[in-house]
């Protein structure tokens, strides 16, 4: 499962891929509160707050978010031993998925100046009903 770290990174993509203004989330306790969930679990999460927002005719915010993520019980807990099984068959025959602590810092500042040159208008945030459309 991914750390608190990579956590961060994992709302910061999918809120950027959406095209959110990422200063409106308070990306340290989302990654806190979302404890045990997989990048998956965190996406789904937050189109589930996406959705309950259009439903109501706003845009989400951080509430929003944090009430998907209490709702919903992520895999490493209802399969705590398959997770655990797989965590002890994977430390002995799998390599990490994720980069040493010193290898993601050396990789991290390359990875900012690449994003910041590629973004542009073109990432500019929208409205969740304008996310949508451009999702259909």
């Amino acid at each position: 499962m991914p750390n608190w770290e990579e956590r961060q990174e994992i709302f910061k993509i999918h809120l950027s891929k959406r095209r959110r203004e990422i200063d409106r989330f308070d990306l340290e306790e989302l990654a806190a509160i979302s404890d045990g969930f997989s990048g998956a679990e965190i996406e789904q999460a937050l189109i589930a707050a996406m959705y309950d927002a259009f439903a109501q005719d706003r845009e989400f915010a951080q509430l929003d978010i944090i009430a998907a993520i209490q709702a919903t019980l992520p895999l490493s807990r209802t399969m705590m031993e398959q997770v655990t099984a797989l965590r002890d068959w994977a430390q002995q025959r799998a390599r990490p998925a994720a980069a040493s602590d010193t290898e993601a810092s050396d990789t991290e500042a390359s990875d900012t100046e690449a994003s910041d040159t590629e973004a542009s208008d073109t990432n500019a945030p929208v409205s969740d009903q304008e996310y949508w459309q451009m999702e259909s």
